[in-house]
């Protein structure tokens, strides 16, 4: 990327294919949270997004 990228541009760039190999994969969502360390050094932390999955139907109690 050209030394003028915005932040901002540069984390997504770095971020999104990780979590789309870790959702692909291993059907897992990431988020990041990018804190600066220094004026030209950021550290992002990387954690697990809880996913609630849908009920399934199991069949008991469906009229038919």
């Amino acid at each position: 990327m050209p030394s003028d990228t915005a932040v901002e541009e540069v984390q997504v760039a770095l971020f999104a294919p990780l979590a789309e190999l870790t959702r692909t994969f291993h059907g897992v969502d990431l988020e990041v949270a990018w804190s600066c360390l220094t004026p030209d050094s950021w550290v992002g932390r990387i954690r697990h997004v809880a996913v609630t999955e849908p009920a399934q139907a199991d069949g008991v109690g469906e009229a038919r």
